[in-house]
């Protein structure tokens, strides 16, 4: 009966252990990339997005229109708080928050990676923009963006 006991708590201890890393890790995540944007780190951002890349519903094809975009952004001087408002992990209706095309959730189906995240971070003046991504082990790869709204 001790054992049974001894066994439950160690694996309520694993599970809960499991949840904290996974939002330690999308804080990381999150504040890693707001402080990206936040600097004008376009070149850095660009580095790691994904080709195709999707940008609120829309395919982005060529690596250097995506480029263009984190430019526009860094330009314009929009700044995220890197504090993380919502993490989600992407699950089969995930590709809805970027559009209602069969475009986008083909993008999900066929680019976007197991274990991505979605991130909603707020802007400096108070909207929001979701982030889609994936890191491990050191790596990252942005998705797609959405925002600000």
């Amino acid at each position: 009966m001790l054992a049974r006991v001894a066994t439950s708590v160690a694996v309520l201890l694993v599970l809960a252990s499991c949840a904290s890393l996974q939002r330690m890790s999308d804080e990381k995540g999150a504040a890693w990339v707001a402080q990206q944007l936040n600097e004008g780190n376009a070149v850095e951002l660009a580095a790691i997005s994904s080709s195709p890349f999707l940008l609120d519903g829309e395919i982005i094809a060529l690596p250097e229109d995506t480029a263009a975009f984190w430019n526009g952004l860094a330009k314009a001087g929009v700044k995220l708080d890197t504090e993380l408002s919502q993490a989600l992990a992407v699950v089969a209706d995930t590709w809805r928050e970027f559009g209602s095309t069969r475009d986008v959730q083909v993008f999900f189906g066929k680019y976007v990676a197991d274990g991505a995240r979605l991130f909603e971070l707020p802007t400096a003046n108070g909207r929001r923009v979701l982030v889609l991504c994936r890191s491990s082990w050191g790596s990252r790869k942005l998705y797609g963006f959405k925002g600000p709204f």
